[in-house]
């Protein structure tokens, strides 16, 4: 649709995992059988919006979406964003920890990035939720997990790895929103070459001489 010239102003992806999720914590009425749920948003003038709906359910159908429908109302509108807001939480009623990762990809690459979850979360025996941005490339892995469960966690650690590393091999990054911080310091030096984390450290040293702000975040400055 973005070939068309229509840019949502959103373009929210649920897996079939997610979308479980967020039914038993909110019962709003999502195909618990669908393997997504694309939640479209555009804005506009009236005839321009009429326009751009029949465009984006065309674009839909012709990439073979089970249903499309269309929120009519206030009330429906909400419906559908509660369900966005509620279910990274609600995947606490699956396993008791998660790990909400962030990486991102270019849209062309969109499904192969998540193919390549799928194949991460049968490879390593967690369940995976893939939460994003579609609009922008943007996922939002959520593995889930019991954080009292040592094995869990090192395959965990493996997991976020194995995704990190697939999106580089896409031509995206490994944090896309929320930052490298410690979690994902070890994999910066997949991303940037030396001369790069040299010149990130050179920056940090510049501003924060004695290393009081955030120490031993995203680079190791003495």
């Amino acid at each position: 649709m973005i070939a068309r010239g229509i840019i949502p102003t959103t373009l929210e992806f649920l897996d079939n995992l997610l979308i479980n999720c967020a039914e038993d914590f909110a019962k709003i009425g999502l195909p618990r059988d669908a393997g997504a749920v694309l939640i479209i948003e555009v804005d506009g003038y009236a005839p321009e919006l009429d326009r751009q709906v029949e465009q984006i359910e065309e674009v839909c159908r012709n990439n073979q979406a089970r249903d499309f429908q269309i929120a009519t109302s206030a009330a429906e509108v909400e419906q559908l964003w509660t369900a966005r807001r509620v279910v990274i939480g609600a995947v606490a009623r699956k396993r008791p920890s998660y790990s909400l990762q962030d990486v991102t990809v270019p849209r062309s690459n969109f499904p192969k990035i998540a193919k390549a979850i799928v194949e991460i979360s049968q490879k390593s025996g967690l369940a995976i939720g893939i939460l994003a941005h579609a609009g922008d490339g943007n996922l939002h892995p959520l593995v889930l997990f019991d954080a009292r469960n040592k094995d869990e966690v090192e395959r965990v650690h493996e997991a976020e790895a194995e995704i990190c590393r697939k999106a580089l091999e896409l031509g995206g990054t490994i944090s896309g929103e929320h930052g490298i911080g410690i979690a994902k310091k070890p994999y910066l030096g997949q991303q940037f070459p030396p001369h790069a984390i040299r010149l990130i450290e050179g920056i940090k040293k510049a501003f924060d001489p004695q290393c009081i702000l955030n120490p031993g975040n995203m680079v190791e400055v003495k």
